[in-house]
């Protein structure tokens, strides 16, 4: 009988490794391509991944079994992976020399993470004021046309922000009551400032900005990739998959994935030519934004080639950004290029959006 069991937890730990492997490849396929889409599906599980496979390290030790060393080698091959996912600090962060540039970047999600689109617009606005950044970074900025049916309005972004004289913007989606779409503030002047299209539609965009700081030009890029969209929920999924029927269950999650195999698919295909505009830049890069994607997928192992992660740097833990009603993780970004520096990264849990604002301090001082 006791032979029986462990085989039975020896398969299914086998089955998770292979899973946590093909976890890894999720960062190298691109979800353009089938192949990908379907690898893609292991990376997203990669945490719960890491947990299992934990969980089997300890189970084997507890019974005084060699076995554990499977796990533990398929998560060592894994290391940089993990880095990226779970970097752990057990040390105060640096303190942000004088002169850094304080940037931060917020998905607002058309200020309508509450009824009153007004008052959360002034709220969340207020917020990101009082954080005192340099450069601001927006995503899902929705500003409605007729002024007459809310109080917040474009001139209304404008006043709240007006410590910072220098704007780029772009609005891809445009609706007969309402516009939408992306914002860079800066207190320094930006010297140029444009439109990186990486997909076929207008919706599909990076807006970037060339901003002076003191004698130095950086490139400020602010992205918000395809999305999953999935449909919105009122409670947590699993509440909301609980009180389904069975037929209404398989439905549910059908549309769940292929959602989300979509949405890869569609950012796998954004982010090659994002990068392809990137790698012509003649300036430092600090690219900011919404990749709707996690760590250990292809988005952010080909964004991140040749940028430094300010969380990776500077934060601790798993950082989750997403503040729905889906499972957490971290899908918003400040990367930055090698001859820059950050201090003080910062996750500022408020409950203005569904996503989270990230802040972090870059220093200009070692680029030429």
């Amino acid at each position: 009988m006791m032979k029986f069991f462990r085989v039975i937890m020896l398969s299914i730990n086998a089955s998770l490794i292979v899973a946590l492997l093909l976890s890894y490849l999720s960062g190298l396929v691109n979800p353009a391509y089938k192949i990908g889409v379907v690898i893609y599906y292991f990376g997203l599980g990669y945490p719960v991944l890491v947990l299992l496979n934990l969980g089997f390290i300890f189970f084997w030790i507890y019974r005084k079994r060699w076995f554990f060393v499977f796990s533990l080698v398929a998560l060592a091959i894994g290391y940089n992976t993990l880095k990226d996912t779970i970097p752990l600090r057990f040390s105060k962060q640096e303190l942000a020399p004088p002169g850094t540039l304080k940037v931060l970047t917020y998905n607002v999600g058309g200020f309508s993470f509450t009824r009153d689109y007004s008052k959360n617009a002034r709220n969340l606005l207020a917020y990101v004021n009082g954080t005192f950044p340099d450069i601001i970074c927006l995503q899902e900025v929705s500003l409605p046309y007729n002024s007459r049916r809310v109080s917040f309005n474009e001139d209304s972004l404008f006043n709240t922000l007006k410590a910072y004289p220098y704007k780029a913007n772009y609005f891809p989606w445009v609706r007969k009551s309402s516009r939408m779409g992306s914002f860079i503030f800066s207190k320094y002047p930006i010297l140029r400032k444009g439109v990186y299209e990486v997909g076929e539609g207008r919706s599909e965009h990076a807006l970037f900005a060339d901003i002076d700081v003191n004698g130095k030009t950086i490139r400020v890029v602010t992205v918000h990739l395809n999305s999953f969209r999935l449909s919105p929920i009122q409670n947590s999924l699993y509440d909301e998959l609980s009180v389904k029927d069975q037929a209404e269950l398989t439905s549910t999650m059908k549309h769940i994935v292929k959602s989300i195999g979509r949405g890869a698919h569609y950012r796998g295909r954004q982010v090659q030519r994002l990068k392809e505009y990137m790698d012509e830049c003649p300036f430092p890069i600090v690219l900011t934004g919404d990749f709707n994607d996690t760590p250990g997928t292809y988005t952010y192992r080909k964004l991140k080639k040749g940028l430094t992660d300010a969380f990776v740097e500077n934060g601790s833990g798993l950082g989750a950004t997403y503040n729905g009603n889906y499972p957490s993780f971290r899908i918003d970004y400040i990367l930055y290029s090698s001859c820059l520096k950050s201090y003080g990264y910062e996750r500022h849990k408020v409950d203005f959006s569904d996503h989270y604002p990230v802040s972090t301090y870059i220093d200009l001082s070692a680029c030429k």
